[in-house]
């Protein structure tokens, strides 16, 4: 399931039936609208909130929030047991314990996420490099290959180079058969 979010409020984006729905979550009210492609999901989204919000305010009602601040957790006896006392070894109450444990998970989250951004941009700027190293090496390979326009095509003739595997640190190099 793919979301969007607008003005605090977060819409599932699915695929049924041939269809595709964007569906506002985590409110007492249903609001779902269809759209024809994945890029009018975000625009749709935005009318089906703007138009609940005006609606609610035409009726003079208060709209339904997506959060409210308290939530009932259901977790195994042994995680509660769990939770309660270590919340009281560091002297928090087990609410403020759970809400510390949460906020922690989602700014882990948060520093995964930039940690992710990090090495997606290294790896692109090690394909860069990469790119840049062959670019060099197809310039150097240049020199020994003469370019002939026959129309229509082109015609490249090779002359006396050849590309070898070299060491670690410059695993090409170009080698002169002369």
């Amino acid at each position: 399931m793919k979301t969007v979010n607008y003005k605090g409020y977060q819409a599932s984006v699915e695929f049924d039936d041939g269809a595709l729905f964007v569906k506002v979550l985590h409110i007492d009210d249903l609001l779902v609208a269809q759209c024809d492609s994945a890029s009018e999901a975000q625009k749709a989204a935005e009318d089906l909130i703007d138009a609940y919000l005006e609606d609610c305010l035409e009726l003079g009602r208060e709209p339904s929030r997506p959060f409210k601040g308290s939530f009932n957790v259901r977790v195994d006896a042994e995680v509660h047991r769990g939770a309660a006392m270590a919340a009281a070894e560091v002297g928090l109450s087990l609410n403020s314990w759970v809400s510390e444990a949460i906020a922690e998970k989602l700014e882990c989250r948060r520093i995964q996420d930039r940690v992710d951004n990090v090495f997606a941009a290294k790896r692109d700027e090690m394909t860069l490099l990469q790119l840049h190293s062959f670019a060099s090496l197809a310039w150097t390979h240049q020199k020994s290959v003469t370019q002939h326009d026959v129309p229509g095509r082109r015609v490249f003739e090779r002359t006396s180079a050849r590309i070898v595997a070299g060491s670690s640190s410059n695993p090409w190099r170009v080698k002169s058969d002369a």
